[in-house]
């Protein structure tokens, strides 16, 4: 079947799992990326649905993707951790988990601050070249 879909064998399994464990409401929810790589607003991915699936709860496999639909500043990085923790977390409420992931939204990558002086400055300047 994969090769005459032109697809992997393991994104076969994954399409198997999304459909056979993951809640039927929170598969309403996955659609394909548009041609700039978006996905339609209200909507999740189908990498993130496969993610969904891990979770063994259907209830809370179906909170996690309706909050990750609605809540377009959880980025992929943040909506991975937000599944993550639910998973791992059961008895911790998504909406804490997802106020978790909302109150971080500075930049993931750190930021460099200079505070040296100016010949540490040159010296600094001078390696990254």
């Amino acid at each position: 079947m994969a090769r005459k879909l032109g697809i992997s064998t393991a994104s076969i399994n994954q399409f198997v799992k999304v459909v056979m464990e993951l809640d039927p409401r929170a598969q309403d929810l996955v659609a394909p990326a548009d041609q700039s790589g978006k996905i339609p607003e209200g909507s999740i991915t189908g990498r993130i649905a496969y993610e969904i699936s891990h979770i063994p709860d259907k209830e809370r496999q179906w909170e996690v993707a309706q909050t990750i639909a609605q809540n377009p500043k959880l980025t992929t990085d943040r909506a991975r951790l937000l599944i993550s923790e639910a998973r791992e977390e059961p008895e911790t409420p998504v909406t804490e988990l997802t106020q978790r992931r909302l109150e971080h939204l500075e930049p993931l990558r750190p930021t460099l601050v200079m505070s040296a002086s100016e010949a540490n400055r040159k010296v600094f300047i001078e390696t990254l070249h």
